[in-house]
């Protein structure tokens, strides 16, 4: 087996706001051989304009912040934002791990924010949050969105109701977290989470 296929590769899900860079800060610092890969969210934050040139064509819509103009006008720009965020993801996703993790003589995993880790947690919660880290382009974010959201979580990951078409993501092994505690100023909790994270990860 190649270093590349035995290193496990895992995802973090959740709301928006609900802790999952903290979490994912906290699995990096719990063990050595544990590499996490961060949201693109700087790249959706500055997005290069390559709108064509051509004086035939009539002026685009300069696009910087695609995070913002997709919070501001969803209608427009939902559906930009959500395949552009996806392909960052996966040219993140398609790289390969750092030579530290290929040549690990331990249990090597990749450990991505988002894309089946679920953290959980209340809308609410999620919001007081969302408020707390203080993202700019968040600022138009109102509780009904992070409601609808949480349903779809709840859908996809706990209930198993959303709709899948590839037979293998049907089996895919979800942890559920509550990550409505503050865990992270909570050593107790901490642990409690990178425990049953071990768990799960020597159970894949």
């Amino acid at each position: 087996m190649s270093g590349s296929t035995r290193v496990k590769r895992v995802s973090i899900e959740g709301n928006i706001a609900v802790g999952k860079s903290t979490f994912a800060r906290l699995l990096q610092s719990s063990c050595s051989d544990w590499e996490v890969v961060a949201e693109p969210v700087s790249k959706w934050q500055n997005v290069e304009n390559n709108a064509s040139k051509s004086t035939d064509s009539p002026p685009q819509t300069t696009v910087s912040n695609l995070l913002q103009m997709m919070y501001q006008d969803p209608q427009r720009w939902s559906y930009t934002f959500q395949t552009y965020s996806c392909m960052s993801r996966l040219r993140t996703q398609l790289q390969l791990p750092s030579a530290h993790l290929l040549g690990s003589e331990a249990a090597p995993v990749q450990v991505y924010e988002r894309s089946i880790y679920s953290d959980r947690s209340s809308p609410q919660k999620c919001m007081e949050r969302l408020r707390r880290r203080g993202r700019h382009e968040e600022n138009e974010v109102k509780l009904d969105y992070l409601d609808k959201l949480h349903v779809k979580h709840e859908r996809w990951l706990v209930e198993k109701s959303t709709e899948i078409h590839f037979d293998k993501l049907k089996k895919v092994p979800v942890l559920l977290l509550d990550a409505g505690v503050e865990f992270q100023s909570d050593p107790e909790v901490q642990e409690q989470f990178i425990t049953k994270v071990k768990n799960f990860l020597d159970a894949l």
